[in-house]
């Protein structure tokens, strides 16, 4: 989106002699043009702009006068702050999963008329969806999270986010669809998918497994992520999901062992900005497979009918969605039960937690060492000063577990 970045300019009404700048296409005149009035006036003007997120309902004195214009607003504040490596998160499907019921119900409701009861009832057209729980809270904090927003920037009276503040989220057994909580998966079922994916799928899962970081890192990897001057490999990866909650900015840091070093051994390249796993090399593989076996079959060969060509052609790295999808292939061939990626980090760390409970069993588990590894509810302890022992994601300087061993 160029114009994200875009700052009007000042310009000279010649029929009249004044200076405007054009917001948003309203025309805002600033006085006789050349003065230092002038100039003082569109810097005022444009600092007021974009302190109020590039909206002019502030600028103009009278706020927002409709729930639209407020969810206006705050969509387009949020399509510029929601954004992390030039796209936007998936934030935005929260933020738009909120607005929708309130368009729905009170489009032209003014934002003062918003309240407590007005909030349940947005929420009750979630319940009626089936939705889950979890996510009917998460659209209605956001709800809140609007008028909070439109508040501190004078859109809307700051006292209405103070009476919503008072419908608290939906317990257990109270509304919304219970969903079940998601289990590490087991390794007999990752196994049984080795024969029907692809090697670098088999590779990433396993590397998975053994460190404990998200697909997204793993389909990822490059050499230029990766510091090999140690024993233990740290891969710093280009994307980091939880990058803005730590303190100043730290980078994510993951261990790789020497098991781990095992398997990204042979996809390691020359060139240092390629991905190390990348589909076009595994579907060349396929079908040169497929042509061995029919060649070893019938002598000659045998020629099938042309094949329809494919939509897209495979490319140089894997997307997470497409991991995810070769995955659940392996699962439906290998009839087994499906397990998602990111399921073989939790069992990582589960198998990492329990390691170190049954080595220091009086060990407590405080709020210092939270900021080191979720593991399914619990977290794992460590000591300060030591890289990641068992590739379990941390940032850099984080309490790191230091007795775990160095074999992965």
């Amino acid at each position: 989106m160029a114009h994200r970045n875009y700052t009007p300019k000042l310009c000279h009404h010649k029929a009249s002699g004044l200076a405007f700048v054009c917001i948003d296409g309203h025309d805002l005149y600033l006085g006789k043009y050349g003065t230092a009035q002038a100039e003082s006036n569109y810097h005022r003007k444009i600092a007021e702009w974009l302190a109020s997120d590039r909206s002019t309902y502030a600028m103009n004195g009278r706020g927002c006068i409709s729930i639209a214009e407020l969810c206006e607003a705050y969509l387009r504040h949020a399509n510029n702050t929601y954004r992390k490596n030039g796209k936007a998160t998936s934030q935005i499907d929260v933020v738009l999963a909120a607005i929708r019921p309130m368009v729905k119900l009170y489009e032209t409701y003014p934002p003062e008329a918003f309240g407590p009861l007005e909030l349940k009832a947005c929420r009750q057209i979630l319940i009626e969806r089936n939705l889950a729980r979890m996510t009917i809270n998460k659209v209605a904090n956001q709800i809140k999270r609007i008028f909070k927003w439109g508040g501190a920037n004078t859109l809307v009276d700051e006292l209405i986010s103070h009476r919503l503040a008072c419908v608290e989220n939906l317990t257990y057994g109270r509304g919304g669809r219970e969903t079940i909580p998601r289990m590490p998966a087991l390794w007999q079922y990752v196994k049984a998918v080795e024969p029907y994916v692809a090697a670098q799928v088999w590779a990433m899962v396993n590397l998975q497994w053994l460190t404990g970081m998200r697909s997204q890192n793993v389909v990822e990897i490059r050499m230029i992520d990766l510091d090999t001057t140690d024993d233990i490999w740290i891969y710093t990866p280009q994307t980091d999901k939880s990058r803005h909650r730590r303190k100043n900015n730290q980078r994510l840091e993951i261990a790789i062992g020497p098991k781990s070093q095992k398997i990204i051994r042979p996809w390691l390249r020359r060139d240092l900005q390629t991905n190390l796993f990348q589909p076009l090399e595994a579907v060349a593989t396929r079908k040169a497979n497929m042509i061995a076996e029919r060649i070893e079959r019938n002598g000659v060969g045998s020629h099938k009918p042309k094949a329809r060509r494919p939509r897209w052609k495979p490319g140089e790295k894997y997307r997470t969605d497409t991991y995810r999808k070769a995955i659940r292939r392996g699962c439906r061939k290998a009839a087994v039960n499906t397990w998602e990626a990111d399921n073989g980090p939790q069992s990582h760390l589960s198998e990492a937690y329990l390691e170190f409970k049954a080595q220091h069993p009086s060990k407590a588990i405080t709020a210092r060492w939270r900021s080191t590894a979720r593991i399914s509810g619990s977290f794992l302890p460590g000591g300060p000063g030591r890289p990641t022992s068992c590739g379990i994601r941390s940032p850099r300087g984080a309490a790191i577990p230091s007795t775990a061993n160095m074999t992965r």
